[in-house]
């Protein structure tokens, strides 16, 4: 089905982050990465949820990365540089590690081979193929490749 009125699709109700949370500051999602790390998974029903509510956390930072991407169109502005910049030197630095510790959870939950696989295989083969890949040494490479290919292209 396609949006032909232009108007852009209704975001959909939060159910993990608070409705009113902004990503201003490191802290502002911090706890809610805490909280999915220290969540106590009981049962294939409660990783289903632990699985979607990391889908919204991780759909909001990268709505937030998305506004931040606008730079791209309007390079006069340097609010919007400054706003990408912060994104990819302060928060993404701080998200890989998180990122990485999360898969691990997921990958060694007990109630892994209880997913639907039909419904998870690309998910699962994804987050596998991140933890073959995570470096924490190259952390800081990613984002001065980031920064770096911005600036450059103004």
């Amino acid at each position: 089905m396609t949006n032909t009125s232009g108007a852009l699709p209704a975001k959909h109700k939060r159910e993990f982050l608070v409705e009113n949370c902004e990503l201003r500051h490191w802290e502002d999602i911090e706890p809610y990465f805490k909280e999915l790390l220290e969540r106590k998974i009981t049962s294939v029903v409660a990783l289903e949820t632990w699985m979607h509510n990391r889908s919204e956390l991780e759909a909001f930072v990268s709505e937030d990365l998305a506004e931040s991407i606008v730079m791209t169109r309007n390079t006069e502005d340097n609010s919007l540089l400054e706003s990408y910049q912060f994104f990819v030197t302060e928060i993404e630095p701080k998200i890989a590690p998180y990122s990485n510790q999360l898969n691990k959870k997921l990958m060694e939950s007990e109630f892994l081979n209880q997913l639907n696989s039909d419904k998870y295989r690309i998910y699962l083969r994804a987050v596998k193929k991140s933890l073959e890949l995570f470096r924490e040494e190259n952390i800081p490479l990613f984002s001065q490749i980031q920064t770096n290919s911005k600036i450059c292209c103004r």
